[in-house]
């Protein structure tokens, strides 16, 4: 059963596809590791990781209970199901734990999820060149689909463009750490260009922010950087793209907005408009938490304290659009510093903060661009796809050798 899952849970991660909706919500292939996620975590139920997870969800279920019976909210089990959904991309890290147990079973997962992503992005990239004229942001909506299936997260575009940039990362370190045969390279470093070139025109700014600060650590941080300038090959494609092949993507008026709107927010001084309304979430969401600090609004969202939203917004499922804000907001202090020191655990657990890989500073990068940048500016681990590949990565990378072995892919 093991073998089977090995293969099994890096195709349901590396396929960005919705299976079905419940309710307003997508659910995507990749929830399906969290099932064997779930199993692990029980069998493993005794290790520090398991009991430290355990708690982290007893403070968050702590909040709700007591804020539902404390308030006069009747909310039924909507709260509960929010806490489900904000803590199930932990499962991932259990997943992986339950599926690698040595360093060739840490390559062979790397090596087969690179390519089904590989594959995924190829397959998305084609889409919108051909259905979409390249055009790969219509208005809040992301194009392209995955063989004719439902791309996840498509609305909203941050979510699927944070995807795209854990593509990249994926694909460029599983070149860098696996040897690969030459046409294994070529068709990597294609995927490399498409990731690229979608999450420019995805016009998302956290994440060009963000992927323009991994490029410029990750390039830092090497001695021999000869051997990554296809990194910098796969970035020159993807502007040479841009602006010479589709300019209607510079001409189009939703791109024009953007920049008008930037443009007006930052001379005018408002920085609420220049960010898209979140500074004004933000105060709300503090105007909430201030109420009940130790528990926060209990995972009830803006519904719990309405008389603090003065602009006129549907609060149901609204969130600040910060991954540090939310925590806080939604589970209070008791549940922040829990859920961020978990976090600090399985980091230094699976060696991303040391050097224990031939590129060390890779995957160390898009955590410190996750971290700092998606996560300031988006509830980025809470988006399933995204959430789930990032802790089955702090699961996996526990199993790199100091001397990594090479294989071919």
């Amino acid at each position: 059963m093991v073998q089977i899952l090995r293969i099994l849970l890096p195709i349901f991660l590396g396929i960005p596809v919705t299976i079905f909706y419940l309710d307003d919500n997508e659910i995507p292939l990749s929830d399906l590791v969290l099932f064997a996620g779930l199993i692990f975590l029980i069998k493993d139920v005794n290790t520090k990781a398991a009991r430290y997870f355990i708690l982290v969800s007893v403070f968050a279920f702590l909040s709700v209970i007591w804020i539902q019976l404390t308030t006069d909210i009747t909310s039924g089990f909507r709260p509960y199901l929010s806490v489900v959904f904000f803590l199930k991309p932990l499962l991932g890290y259990f997943a992986a734990r339950g599926v690698v147990k040595a360093n060739s079973d840490y390559i062979f997962v790397l090596k087969l999820l690179s390519w089904v992503m590989s594959i995924s992005i190829l397959a998305i990239f084609v889409d919108v060149l051909i259905v979409h004229s390249g055009v790969s942001r219509a208005e809040s909506y992301i194009n392209g689909s995955v063989f004719g299936m439902d791309q996840y997260a498509a609305y909203g575009v941050n979510s699927a463009a944070s995807y795209y940039f854990v593509i990249f990362a994926v694909v460029l370190y599983s070149l860098a750490y696996i040897q690969n045969r030459y046409w294994c390279t070529v068709i990597k470093v294609l995927s490399l260009f498409c990731s690229a070139y979608l999450i420019f025109g995805s016009l998302s700014r956290e994440v060009i922010v963000g992927f323009m600060l991994f490029l410029m650590l990750y390039y830092l941080s090497q001695r021999r950087q000869v051997r990554y300038m296809l990194l910098l090959f796969a970035i020159l494609g993807a502007w040479i793209s841009w602006y010479t092949f589709l300019d209607q993507i510079i001409e189009s008026t939703f791109l024009t907005a953007k920049i008008v709107q930037i443009v007006d927010g930052w001379s005018s001084g408002d920085l609420d408009y220049v960010t898209s309304g979140r500074l004004g979430l933000y105060e709300v969401a503090l105007k909430q938490w201030i109420r009940s600090p130790l528990f926060g609004t209990g995972f009830h969202g803006y519904l719990l304290f309405p008389e603090y939203i003065t602009f006129d917004i549907e609060p149901v499922g609204l969130s600040p659009h910060n991954q540090y804000l939310t925590t806080l907001w939604k589970g209070g202090i008791l549940f922040f510093i829990a859920y961020w020191c978990y976090l600090v655990f399985l980091l230094r657990k699976s060696g991303v903060i040391r050097s224990v890989s031939n590129n060390p500073d890779l995957m160390l990068s898009f955590y410190i661009c996750t971290l700092v940048v998606l996560a300031s500016v988006w509830d980025v681990l809470m988006v399933a796809n995204f959430g789930t590949t990032f802790f089955f990565l702090l699961g996996i990378l526990e199993f790199r050798d100091k001397e990594p072995r090479t294989t071919h892919a």
